[in-house]
């Protein structure tokens, strides 16, 4: 395809855009399914923000924040959430990392994710991946 044929959006259109399909998700301990739609920029950011404490990652405040903001019916509030099961909880956090590209395939993104620097440039090769000394643990 060449440069010419491709279409120019306008702020309206990617405003208007449909980038953030739902997804039904089986909860069968909890008698049905939920639906599962990816997080927005400002959601993810909201989320980073409330779950990092000095410059440290609060992991349970993620798993509960991913699924508070990554479930759009029904809805869902930290009351009902802190008497479910954490394996239940856990594994639909883990499936909404996977519809954010956040999951273990995609280190490099959680890590720039869930860091209060997140954005900030990880040194890469071309085709040859991050660097070993570039990473944190």
């Amino acid at each position: 395809m060449l440069v010419s044929d491709i279409k120019v959006l306008s702020a309206g259109e990617i405003a208007t855009a449909l980038d953030r399909t739902e997804e039904v998700y089986p909860v069968p301990e909890w008698g049905g399914a939920v639906k599962l739609r990816p997080l927005s920029l400002a959601q993810r950011d909201e989320l980073t923000k409330l779950s990092t404490i000095d410059g440290q990652t609060d992991g349970q405040k993620i798993v509960r924040l991913l699924v508070l903001y990554g479930v759009s019916d029904p809805p869902l509030t930290d009351e009902i959430l802190k008497e479910k099961a954490y394996a239940v909880v856990d594994r639909i956090a883990n499936r909404i990392m996977v519809l954010n590209g956040m999951h273990k395939e995609a280190p490099l993104t959680v890590d720039r994710t869930f860091r209060p620097d997140a954005g900030a440039a990880i040194p890469v090769s071309a085709g040859q991946g991050p660097r070993k000394d570039a990473r944190r643990n």
